[in-house]
Formats: structure tokens, C-alpha cells, sequence
């Protein structure tokens, strides 16, 4: 399942800062975050403490603050393809993501 709780301030830097989350038994290095409604994922490089994590690439969309966010703890273990489950929002993302990586993949069995 996605975590959900509290919301984000982001700028151009790797760094995430939570109001109102729980990271440190939440969330794992390795975990993907995105903003809601955003179309990229970003892997967490690390979790300092309930409200900060870092990235492990700078975020590049909207600055801002207040923002709603998910993070997928759930993903497979050789192409960290993302599991999509009932209710998580903007599944279609994970679902297009996961899409675009079996055609890569399968693209390079054929070459």
C-alpha cells in the first residue's frame, strides 16, 4: 500500500520535508515518492527522521509546500516494477511506468 499521511514541501534540491508524516517507521530507502498528479518517480536515497528524506536525484517539478504525495513501499524485486493496489491514487502512473519498462525489456530480448 501507498503512504499517504501529511504533506511536502519540495524545491530543486534532493531534500523532502514532511508536515504531519511518520517516515521513520514508514518508509524505506529504495521506496519510490512522487507528487500527486506528477508524472515521475523518484527512488528515496535516505530517511533521516519522521519529517526528512532525501532523494536520490533532485526533484524537478513545481516547487512548493502543503503538497499531497505518495510514496510505494510495495514494488517487485528485479525491476522495481511498482504494485498498484485498490484505492492508491494515480495508479495509472505506476501502471504506465511498469508498461513502458516490459516494453524496454522485451525490446531487448528481441535485439
Amino acid at each position: 500500500m501507498q503512504y499517504v499521511t501529511g504533506t511536502v514541501t519540495v524545491d530543486d534540491t534532493a531534500d523532502v520535508v514532511g508536515s504531519g508524516t511518520l517516515w521513520r517507521n514508514n518508509v524505506s530507502v529504495g521506496n519510490f515518492f512522487k507528487i500527486v498528479g506528477d508524472s515521475t518517480f523518484y527512488e528515496i536515497g535516505s530517511v533521516t527522521d519522521d519529517e526528512h528524506f532525501a532523494l536520490t536525484a533532485a526533484y524537478t517539478g513545481t516547487p512548493g509546500a502543503g503538497k499531497s504525495y505518495i510514496v510505494i513501499r510495495e514494488y517487485t524485486e528485479n525491476y522495481k516494477l511498482k504494485e498498484i493496489h485498490k484505492g492508491d491514487l494515480d495508479w495509472h502512473v505506476a501502471y504506465n511506468d511498469a508498461i513502458k519498462k516490459i516494453d524496454e525489456k522485451i525490446n531487448e530480448l528481441e535485439s
